[in-house]
């Protein structure tokens, strides 16, 4: 396997500051050949796999529901005190497979890690 060929693999592994880094040693180039466009190309697919990976995303209950017990963000859609209807953020509880105290849940998502002081 060719040297390049090694690098493409390796670059799955790496870290979004690590890949950035490949982009800019390669783009710093007076002339990118080939070989060194493939390089970048699988930059750019490792980035939007790690993306994709890191961000939560909304699962409509009509999916699925959490395996786990706990606590969600979840989007409701019901209606207001003056009848007119309403889509918000919140966050509920869902335990057994069902929505306590929130009938009107359409979507969810794993919440966020809580802010971790670097102090």
């Amino acid at each position: 396997m060719r040297r390049k060929d090694m690098k493409i693999i390796q670059l799955a592994h790496r870290t979004v500051d690590e890949l950035l880094e490949e982009i800019f040693a390669i783009t710093s180039k007076k002339k990118i050949d080939t070989s060194d466009k493939r390089v970048l190309y699988a930059v750019a697919c490792a980035m939007k796999n790690r993306y994709e990976n890191d961000v939560p995303k909304w699962i409509p209950v009509s999916e699925r529901l959490p395996e786990e017990d706990g606590k969600y963000m979840v989007t409701i859609h019901g209606y207001g005190w003056n009848g007119k209807t309403f889509t918000s953020v919140s966050v509920a509880e869902c335990i057994g497979k069902r929505w306590v105290g929130n009938n009107g849940v359409i979507a969810w998502m794993s919440l966020p890690e809580a802010y971790k002081s670097n102090k």
